[in-house]
């Protein structure tokens, strides 16, 4: 089993013969600029459910962020009054994305209806009263 340190032989079908580090693959990996737009992506998708929460009271699970491209944040809401809450803090869930240290920051908030989400949240609180 190889640790991040250990030397990884590369395959010469693959046209590499010098051997790569762990650590080397990923500089390499994270310097490709589609992997970097990804993770600037995902980057502000994972940080939404914290600024929503503190913006929105009583968020939780009744939204989520789900696509970012060309600076807009799509959010999914599971109802209409969801909606309704969500375009209303639109601007507060914006700025609190600019008071942080991001390479790129949404510059307005699409919100979706998405009447699943509203079954998905019920299966979970049904886990949670089996455990």
């Amino acid at each position: 089993m190889h640790s991040g340190n250990d030397s990884i032989e590369s395959d010469p079908e693959f046209g590499i013969s010098r051997e790569k580090t762990l650590d080397e693959l990923i500089v390499g990996i994270e310097a490709d600029p589609y992997v970097k737009a990804g993770l600037r992506r995902a980057e502000i998708l994972n940080m939404f459910d914290d600024l929503v929460n503190s913006v929105l009271e009583g968020v939780g699970g009744c939204c989520r962020a789900t696509e970012f491209h060309d600076g807009i944040l799509v959010v999914e809401v599971m109802d209409n009054g969801w909606a309704q809450k969500v375009n209303m803090a639109a601007p507060a869930i914006l700025e609190k994305f600019n008071d942080r240290d991001l390479e790129e920051r949404p510059s307005s908030i699409r919100v979706r209806l998405y009447p699943g989400l509203a079954k998905q949240l019920d299966v979970n609180k049904g886990d949670l009263s089996r455990s």
